[in-house]
Parts: structure tokens; sequence; C-alpha cells
């Protein structure tokens, strides 16, 4: 048996102990890095783009928590200030996030706003939202694809009536 001095053996349990908590802290930040918030690269201009565009693994579905717990004050004011507001899902949101579209509304000197939800969102969680939200709009303009549904889909659902909703957001 080999007797190794009690300071060499400190040594020794620091630098394990070192190379754990390392090794841990890599595993976990090239994780969310993968297949987490972080996997979402933010462009040039941040204006350009919004969160939901996100779509990895782990990150889940943000805009509906965002608008229904009111985690983005600014995203909140400017769909309830808008004078155009488009309502649907996120085809719409798409289809309609394009230069010409801003440049048109610019020299029309309207605002708009794209409130677009994944998941074919229905009008079960757009009525409660746009209750929550009083916009002004003097003109709202509806995707339908899927509108009148009647069930809730899992992330309204969840933001609606799941209790741990808030503290997951």
């Amino acid at each position: 048996m080999t007797w190794i001095p009690e300071r060499l053996a400190q040594d020794r349990v620091r630098l394990y102990s070192f190379l754990i908590i390392t090794a841990a802290a890599i595993g976990f930040l090239s994780g969310a890095r993968v297949s987490g918030i972080f996997a979402c690269q933010s462009p040039d201009d941040p204006s350009e783009q919004y969160l939901a565009y996100c779509n990895v693994t782990n990150y889940g579905d943000y805009d509906h928590g965002a608008f229904w717990h009111e985690l983005e004050p600014s995203a909140i004011a400017a769909a309830a200030a808008s004078t155009v507001l488009f309502v649907g899902n996120s085809r719409m949101q798409f289809a309609l996030s394009t230069g010409e579209v801003d440049s048109w509304f610019r020299a029309q000197e309207h605002s708009y706003y794209l409130l677009g939800f994944s998941h074919n969102e229905n009008h079960r969680f757009f009525s409660s939202l746009l209750q929550r939200l009083q916009p002004e709009a003097q003109l709202f303009i509806l995707n339908v694809d899927d509108l009148f549904t009647d069930k809730l889909t899992g992330p309204a659902n969840d933001v609606m009536f799941g209790r741990e909703s808030p503290n997951r957001y």
C-alpha cells in the first residue's frame, strides 16, 4: 500500500471536484446552445425578428406565454395600440413578415401588428387574449384557418389553465 501525503490527497480531491463541476457546466451550456433558447441566433437587428421564430426542441412555445402572462410589455403595447391588427396563426405571421408589408404600412402612416400564434390557434384563445389586450385597432384582419375550431390547443390550454405555467414562462 502506498502512502500519499495528506496535502497531495487534498490537491487531488480539489482537482477531481473542479473537473467534475467543469464537465457538468460544459454539458449544461452545450445542451442549452444546441436545443435550448441559446440555439436561437439573434439577427443583427433584433427588431426584425421575434422569439417565436425559435424552433428548437427544449425551448417550447414562448409567444403564448409572453402575451398571456404579460412578459413582453412592449409587444403587448404595440399590439394593443396598432391601427391594424392581424389575428391568426403562424402561417399568417410568417407570410406577412416582409419588408414589403412593412413599407406599405409606413407609406400609409398606419401601424400594424401581426398577432400570429403557432399550433393553429383558434377563437377560444384569441377571444380571451383580446379581452385582456383591449386593442384600439380600427381594422382587424382575421386569418380563419382553424379559427373557429372549439378545442383548445396544447399551448393555449397550458397558459390559460396550467397551474405551473406562470413559473415555467
